[in-house]
């Protein structure tokens, strides 16, 4: 991958300029483009180049993982970062990142940070992370209140209501 970026990078400037958080990264539009059908449309309303996009809602270390999935294919083994991402993802519709987003949260999902990606899946609609997460959740052992995300966790109903259930349903000893 690295020859091939070289390559490109010798045929074609970097004519895109993304700004976050008062530091830039520069991107190939054709590149982002093929990523991205709204940064794909976005580079179609301004033609002209090179073009500069501040992201004022980005936070810079976010654009610079995305940055090495947009060349690279590379995700950051964060959980927290990937989450970032995705959100990332969804709003621009990258739906490559989005997916391996969502199975590398999926397979990540442990006893210290089920609580966080039982909130992250529940307000992202992601069905089968949230289930996993509420798995885990109903047969943990861990003193859970000392857990990542506890408090986001306990303030969302449904999924409390979803872990008394699964709790309930997996032990042995209530049925």
């Amino acid at each position: 991958m690295d020859s091939l970026l070289r390559m490109l990078d010798d045929l074609l400037p970097r004519d895109l300029k993304v700004i976050a958080e008062g530091q830039s990264i520069e991107f190939h539009t054709t590149v982002l483009a093929c990523r991205s059908p709204v940064f794909e449309h976005i580079f179609a309303a301004y033609p002209d180049k090179p073009i500069v996009l501040r992201l004022d809602d980005v936070e810079f270390a976010v654009l610079k993982s995305v940055s090495d999935y947009v060349y690279d294919e590379k995700i950051d083994d964060d959980y927290k970062m990937q989450c970032k991402m995705y959100a990332f993802a969804k709003k621009y519709h990258m739906e490559a990142l989005k997916n391996e987003c969502l199975r590398l949260l999926t397979e990540s999902v442990r006893d210290q940070n089920a609580f966080a990606l039982a909130v992250f899946a529940y307000h992202n609609e992601c069905d089968d992370l949230r289930l996993k997460a509420i798995s885990i959740l109903s047969v943990s052992n861990e003193k859970l209140s000392k857990v990542d995300g506890w408090g986001e966790f306990i303030a969302v109903r449904p999924l409390v209501d979803e872990l008394r259930f699964a709790f309930y349903t997996t032990r042995e000893d209530w049925r």
